[in-house]
């Protein structure tokens, strides 16, 4: 039809002035079918189509003007929030850390006087940036595309650490980058990766419309696989089961599913507890901690010594705190809250909320499928180790050397941690790129 021409003529205008070039097709084929329903009208008046045409562009107004607002709402946007949040625990950690080094010099005997966790700390804390930067500009669709390949990749890794009895200055678990000789935590790594690649999985396989037993078959096989690997690593191995189950739910919709899990992940849990006697006393100690307190209540003891005396504005330096196990690591919480008073230690507790809360309104704004399921994957480990840290540092929870992010010492778990943030900030950044678009008339 003639006024086809004109209707070009207009979208070509409009998505000019929009950069996000993926949502091109979708404008114009909304907007395209606004301007054909109001040339509709006018034809069905006895107007011509020029005068239809005319008419069609009055009423959708300026192009220009059109596509400038479009674009305002389709281009890519950053989650300040998170990323201020994350930076926020950061710092107080750094800070932690410095004084930490300061009270570590004063240790006589000890391999800790040597070790610079502050810069130590610095440096992780700037490839994990370099890692978010890449993360938040590369689309995140190749782990869909990789899934299997990640999946089989991790699974190797953790065979061979097993086989050839793997590790880093004696302690299992890390692998050594080649060429640069850093030390990876297979477990913290390992627990996103097999999540993400996990997730992909099922995006595929719901793209194909695969409702077959052997779709089943295999979903309950690759969820299932990787406790064999994480079962040494109790805090890896809580982390996933409680995603797994929730990833579960959130691709079947089936309660069955949560409840099966639930039940075998409880029950699993306990069976483990009673045959460890050491994992058990632990988690009596919650509720008497002074009946362990020389056992393995014993940090958990200190925990609650330290933070009672801690006060509003600290004690600051110059008190013995060798009671307390690894405060550049495990009790650096304690340690800041001891130092510097509870004014910064519910400063840390908000932040933490605060990044909670953000996360969760991250998982609701994506509306790509598996974007949104990876923002929740992240969202679920992230809160689950800043909550738990919390907990465990009051003595409310078991202390099974769960690592806080982002405020404990940790080069690897720092470098993941930002990872998996970048990968957040970016699909995020994608949101209104990708997704169909609905223009008001």
């Amino acid at each position: 039809m003639p006024y086809q021409d004109d209707r070009e003529a207009f979208l070509d205008q409009v998505c000019a002035q929009i950069r996000a070039t993926p949502m091109h097709m979708d404008i114009r084929e909304e907007i395209g079918g606004h301007f054909d329903e109001l040339v509709e009208v006018k034809l069905a008046e006895g107007c011509s189509e020029e005068e239809a045409s005319i008419w069609a562009k009055a009423q959708l107004g300026s192009p220009t003007e059109l596509g400038r607002q479009l674009h305002s709402i389709h281009k890519p946007k950053l989650n300040w929030s998170i990323l201020i949040a994350v930076f926020g625990l950061v710092t107080i950690g750094l800070v932690g850390l410095w004084f930490a080094d300061q009270y570590y010099s004063t240790y006589e005997n000890s391999n800790l006087k040597e070790v610079n966790f502050f810069g130590r700390q610095s440096i992780g804390l700037l490839i994990g940036v370099i890692a978010m930067v890449i993360l938040y500009f590369v689309p995140y669709t190749w782990l869909r595309s990789y899934a299997w390949h990640i999946y089989v990749l991790i699974s190797v890794v953790w065979i061979l650490t097993r086989i050839e009895h793997l590790g880093v200055n004696g302690y299992p678990g890390f692998i050594n980058l080649p060429f640069i000789n850093f030390p990876i935590h297979i477990g913290s790594l390992s627990v996103y990766l097999y999540l993400k690649s996990i997730s992909g999985m099922y995006s595929r396989f719901q793209m194909n419309r695969s409702n077959t037993v052997y779709f089943y078959l295999n979903m309950i096989s690759v969820s299932v696989f990787p406790v064999l690997f994480l079962v040494n690593s109790l805090a890896s191995l809580a982390i996933y089961l409680i995603a797994i189950i929730c990833i579960n739910y959130w691709y079947f919709r089936s309660k069955w599913i949560v409840i099966l899990g639930s039940i075998m992940a409880l029950g699993g849990s306990s069976l483990y507890m009673y045959m460890n006697e050491r994992l058990a006393n632990k988690f009596l100690a919650i509720f008497n901690v002074r009946k362990y307190a020389e056992s393995e209540g014993y940090t958990v003891f200190r925990y609650q010594e330290a933070l009672r005396s801690a006060g509003w504005w600290g004690q600051g330096n110059g008190t013995d705190l060798k009671y307390l196990p690894y405060i550049h690591s495990d009790s650096m919480f304690v340690y800041i809250v001891y130092y510097f008073g509870w004014i910064v230690g519910i400063s840390v507790c908000l932040l933490v909320l605060f990044l909670a809360t953000h996360f969760l309104f991250t998982y609701r704004q994506v509306r790509d499928q598996f974007g949104q399921s990876l923002v929740l994957i992240i969202s679920l480990i992230l809160i689950f180790r800043l909550v738990y840290s919390v907990l465990m540092a009051l003595g409310l929870a078991p202390f099974i050397g769960m690592n806080f992010p982002f405020l404990n010492y940790g080069l690897s778990q720092l470098i993941i941690d930002f990872a998996g943030v970048g990968l957040m900030l970016g699909i995020y950044r994608r949101k209104d790129i990708t997704s169909r678009l609905v223009v008001p008339m």
